[in-house]
């Protein structure tokens, strides 16, 4: 649980900076192509391009609303959200072998807003569909500021961590993790990393530790740390296995799952863990994962009412 705690607080804390001008917004999520949809309370990054700043971590809690001479500023069209938004790190990119994401990149992890008002109309969203809000968020640092980007909130965009996202690749490495390949953070319940070399387990739970699973049972301000017991009805997230693309075709209908557990992990902010029982058999044959890190044999899909995220993992009986 050590090696978790700080491979979390060094993922949670990894963001770029450099400067180009103008500033330009880029993109927003774990990669610099993701697409602008968040969920209440999300920590995620906003990349800009051209953004001057310097390289600024928080570790502590509440998160401030300024770091490294940047804010963040969350506004929406009916004037009901008016407010900087918690920023967890800023980053400089490494330029050096053209790595992904480019270089001239700014990156701000922050904290999307866990106290929206009531569902706002959107679009021609009427209040009878989904809650969806629409956020202009800008990025600002002295007196250069980025132009307003919108974003779209939604009740929760499911992400399951993963080595190769660029908040922990930007400059860490869990020693867990085979450098260069990317791996989802599941642990085993002796806190252990689920790898090739160190399976799951059949008929055992694993613990996925995951952004955007939306708001819990707990109302939190933005940017506090996580209470005990802030959590989800575990019904509202499903769970599906299938084999691993070079897998046999599967044998009999896909396995409906819910979670055992799902809430924030506490003293953390936005931080969720999805705990998952592995069904005792599974109605495929599970190849063997070849004894290296990188072996997988399983697919873990996770959806929260978005589209599903899919972790890859081994198992073994």
């Amino acid at each position: 649980m050590r090696f978790l705690r700080t491979a979390i607080l060094l993922l949670i804390v990894a963001i770029s900076v450099t400067g180009q001008a103008p500033p330009q917004f880029w993109s927003l999520g774990y990669s610099s192509a993701a697409l602008p949809t968040v969920a209440p309370g999300q920590l995620v990054t906003i990349y800009v391009q051209g953004l001057g700043g310097s390289l600024a971590y928080s570790n502590t809690l509440p998160l401030p609303r300024v770091l490294g001479g940047i804010t963040v500023q969350a506004v929406d069209r009916v004037g009901l959200v008016n407010a900087p938004l918690p920023i967890l790190a800023v980053q400089p990119l490494d330029c050096a072998g053209g790595n992904f994401p480019p270089c001239g990149l700014t990156a701000v992890t922050v904290q999307m807003p866990t106290d929206l008002p009531a569902c706002v109309p959107f679009l021609g969203i009427n209040s009878q569909g989904p809650c969806v809000h629409s956020l202009l968020i800008t990025v600002k640092s002295g007196n250069m500021a980025v132009q307003q980007q919108e974003f779209i909130v939604v009740p929760a965009v499911v992400h399951v961590l993963n080595s190769c996202d660029t908040v922990i690749s930007a400059i860490y490495t869990p020693p867990q993790i085979l450098l260069g390949s990317c791996f989802p953070l599941i642990t085993k319940p002796d806190g252990s990393v689920v790898s090739g070399v160190n399976p799951a387990h059949t008929g055992t739970t694993i613990v996925l530790y995951a952004f955007g699973l939306g708001l819990t049972n707990v109302k939190i301000p933005t940017g506090s740390a996580s209470p005990a017991g802030a959590k989800i009805a575990p019904e509202i997230v499903s769970i599906s296995y299938d084999p691993d693309i070079e897998a046999p075709p599967r044998i009999g209908p896909a396995l409906p799952d819910h979670p055992v557990y799902v809430g924030l992990v506490a003293g953390y902010a936005g931080l969720y863990q999805i705990n998952v029982r592995l069904p005792d058999r599974f109605p495929f044959p599970l190849q063997d994962c070849g004894g290296t890190q990188g072996g997988i044999n399983l697919t873990v899909s996770i959806a929260a009412g978005q589209p599903p995220e899919a972790a890859r993992i081994c198992v073994a009986p």
